[in-house]
C-alpha cells in the first residue's frame, strides 16, 4: 500500500529531482515514497517544463529500480488540470492510452491525478496502479473528500489551505477511509486568487507541444506578495518540523516534502529537518514552490534557454528578454531577503489556531499572523528589499500592458 504508515507515525512523500545520489542523502525510517514526472509529456506533470529536469528512459528506470530497492514506492505525476480534451476524442484517447501504458512499464506503483475523467480512465484500465488525487482540485470540505473516495482514490492531497484548519482537517479524517496527505513545506500565498488559473497554465506549459512557459507572471505575484509584509509569510500555510506531532494526532497518513527542481543538498535538509522534527534557522529556505536561481541548477537554465530556441513561436529575442527580465527578480531569493527564524516562533505556534477559524475571519481585524511576524521576521536587506519590490511590480505591469512582449 503506498505511503501506509506504521501506527500513527508519519510518513514523507518525497519529490524527485531524478539524482541518483539523492537517495541515500533521504535515507530515513519515516522516508517511505518519492514523487516526480519529466518534460515535455503528453500529460504536465504539474509543473513548466522549463523546471523540470530530463532524463532519459533508461535512467528513470534504473531510478525507479532503487527506490524498490530501499523498499520505498514511486509515485509518477500526471496531475495536468487540464488535458485540453484531449481524454474525450478519440485520437487524443488512444495517445492517453498508450502514454499511461508507458509509465506503468517503467514500474511506478502509483499516479497522481488531477483530471476527474483520468482518474476514471486508470481505475478501469490500470487496476494495479494506487491512484493519489493531487491538491490542484483543493479539497477543503468532507462533501468533496468523500465523492473523491468515492471514484476510487486511494490517497487524499488535501488543499495546502486548510493546514491550519483542524475542525476540517478531523472532519474529512472521520469521514473517509482513503489517507490523507498535506504540503509540509508549502511556500504558496494563503488562498491565492491565481491557483486555479496557474493550475491551468502550467497543465499546457508542462505538456508537449503546447505553450512553454518561459516567464511565469503568477510566480511574480506570489514573490511580491511575500514581500508586500511580513505577516504574509507567517500566513502561508507551512508546517513547522516541530509541529509533525499535531497532524499525526489528527490523522494525517503523509506529508509531502518539495520541490522537484531543487539540488538534492537542499531536499536532503529539507527531510532531515521534518524527520528530525526540529530546525534551528530561517525557515524560508525549508520552502518550495519558489523559484531560486540561486539554488537552480546551471544545467537546467541552459536547457530552458534551449527551449526556447526550438519553441515554435518563441525563436525571438523578445522571449529571451522576458525570460531574463523576469529570472533576474529571482536572483534575489526570499531568504535572503527576509529571515523567518523557526525558534523565535512561540512552541505554542501551533495551538494558537487550533482554535482559530481562519477561513471565517478577516485577517486586518484578527493579528494572529501578525503578532507572530513581528516577533519572527527580520528585514535583512532593506535597499535591496525595496529595490526587488519596485522591479517585481514594474514586471508585472509589463505583464499588463504588454511591454514584454514587444
Amino acid at each position: 500500500m503506498l505511503c501506509q504508515p506504521i501506527g500513527k507515525a508519519m510518513k514523507y512523500l518525497v519529490a524527485c529531482n531524478w539524482d541518483p545520489s539523492l537517495l541515500d542523502k533521504i535515507d530515513h525510517p519515516e522516508v517511505s515514497c518519492l514523487f516526480g514526472g519529466l518534460p515535455d509529456a503528453l500529460i504536465s506533470s504539474g509543473r513548466p517544463s522549463s523546471q523540470i529536469r530530463p532524463v532519459s528512459e533508461s535512467n528513470v528506470r534504473k531510478f525507479i529500480a532503487r527506490v524498490h530497492e530501499k523498499k520505498w514506492t514511486f509515485d509518477y505525476n500526471v496531475n495536468a488540470s487540464c488535458l485540453a480534451n484531449k481524454e474525450v476524442t478519440r485520437g487524443g484517447f488512444k495517445a492517453i492510452m498508450k502514454y499511461l501504458e508507458g509509465i506503468a512499464d517503467l514500474g511506478v506503483d502509483a499516479v497522481t491525478i488531477t483530471n476527474t475523467n483520468l482518474i476514471g480512465i486508470v481505475k478501469k484500465n490500470f487496476p494495479k496502479l494506487k491512484i493519489n488525487l493531487s491538491t490542484y482540485q483543493k479539497v477543503t470540505e468532507v462533501a468533496q473528500a468523500r465523492r473523491y473516495e468515492d471514484l476510487g482514490v486511494d490517497l487524499i492531497m488535501l488543499s495546502e489551505h486548510i493546514n491550519r484548519d483542524f475542525k476540517v482537517l478531523r472532519a474529512i479524517r472521520k469521514a473517509v477511509k482513503c489517507q490523507l496527505a498535506l504540503i509540509a513545506n508549502v511556500g504558496c500565498v494563503y488562498d491565492c486568487p491565481n491557483a486555479l488559473t496557474h493550475a491551468n497554465s502550467t497543465a499546457h506549459s508542462g505538456a508537449k507541444g503546447e505553450t512553454t512557459l518561459f516567464a511565469d507572471p503568477f510566480m511574480l505575484y506570489c514573490f511580491g506578495k511575500r514581500l508586500s509584509s511580513p505577516e504574509e509569510v507567517v500566513k502561508i500555510r507551512w508546517i513547522r518540523p516541530e509541529d509533525v506531532a499535531y497532524y499525526e494526532d489528527v490523522g494525517i497518513d503523509v506529508l509531502k516534502i518539495i520541490e522537484r527542481n531543487t539540488p538534492t543538498e537542499v531536499l536532503a535538509e529539507r527531510v532531515k529537518a521534518y524527520c528530525q522534527r526540529s530546525y534551528d534557522g530561517n525557515l524560508l529556505t525549508l520552502l518550495g514552490q519558489m523559484i531560486d536561481t540561486k539554488r537552480t541548477e546551471a544545467r537546467s537554465k541552459e536547457l530552458h534557454l534551449r527551449r526556447l530556441w526550438t519553441r515554435p513561436g518563441l525563436k525571438s529575442l523578445l522571449a529571451a528578454k522576458m525570460a531574463k527580465e523576469f529570472s533576474g527578480l529571482f536572483s534575489h531569493p526570499l531568504y535572503e531577503l527576509l529571515y523567518l527564524d523557526n525558534k523565535k516562533l512561540p512552541n505554542d505556534f501551533i495551538q494558537s489556531f487550533v482554535a482559530r477559524d481562519c477561513r471565517a475571519s478577516d485577517c486586518r481585524t484578527c493579528g494572529n499572523c501578525s503578532a507572530m511576524a513581528n516577533k519572527a521576521v527580520r528585514v535583512l536587506n532593506e535597499d535591496v528589499l525595496t529595490n526587488v519590490k519596485t522591479r517585481v511590480e514594474q514586471a508585472l505591469e509589463n505583464v499588463r500592458t504588454g511591454a514584454s512582449l514587444y
